[in-house]
């Protein structure tokens, strides 16, 4: 056991010795207060249900994590997992890669709205393929009162009108890729400058659209 580290970052290429290190630090690292970990593309990361099942036992999970960034795309029994061991996370920053599966969003959903109180980072990512609609992520981030920066993948939707609450929000990276997505949310800056996103400071705009 190291009760005393809180800070840790991975990055070392081949699955199986990735895996082994994050099960072991996991378990052995209780007051871990940020995660990073970095993985090849298609590379997943494997928590087995022993390994999660001691540590959402083991005193409410992972009490103090702070900070989780994740580069793997993660299916849904990771993401499963993930919700059992931060159940009580202070949850500050989050950025994840999801696999295309029905059943992911909604799980994230009740994650992000346990994460709501403390949650000021949300960089949420989507696998390219294997999506049968555009997901509409509006209502995932309609708790999120202390949120101040989020990332937008243009794979799912989040509508500039279900953005209204966000007045924390200082920075936004709005990923477009439909000539319909972009308008709607330079007009709504445009038009409504003071209520719409009133503490913004940092926007980045990325269009890939078509011709």
């Amino acid at each position: 056991q190291k009760p005393t580290l809180v800070d840790v970052k991975i990055n070392i290429p081949g699955i199986h010795s990735t895996n082994y290190i994050i099960r072991n630090m996991l378990l052995h690292w209780p007051n871990l207060e940020r995660i990073i970990v970095l993985q090849k593309d298609g590379e997943d990361l494997l928590l087995d249900r022993p390994t999660v099942a001691k540590i959402a036992d083991s005193g409410g999970g992972l009490t103090r994590l702070r900070s989780m960034s994740l580069d793997s795309a993660l299916p849904y029994q990771q993401v499963r997992a993930l919700s059992l061991m931060t159940k009580n996370s202070p949850l500050e920053y989050l950025r994840l890669t999801l696999k295309p599966d029905s059943r992911i969003l909604p799980l994230l959903h009740g994650c992000v709205q346990r994460w709501a109180p403390t949650l000021q980072h949300f960089i949420l990512y989507l696998g390219r393929d294997g999506w049968a609609t555009r997901p509409n992520l509006g209502a995932m981030i309609a708790d999120l009162h202390h949120l101040k920066e989020l990332d937008c993948d243009s794979r799912y939707q989040i509508p500039p009108e279900s953005m209204g609450h966000l007045k924390n929000l200082t920075k936004i990276i709005y990923k477009v890729d439909t000539i319909e997505q972009l308008n709607g949310f330079t007009e709504a800056l445009a038009c409504t400058t003071d209520k719409f996103l009133p503490s913004l400071e940092d926007i980045e705009i990325n269009a890939e659209i078509a011709d």
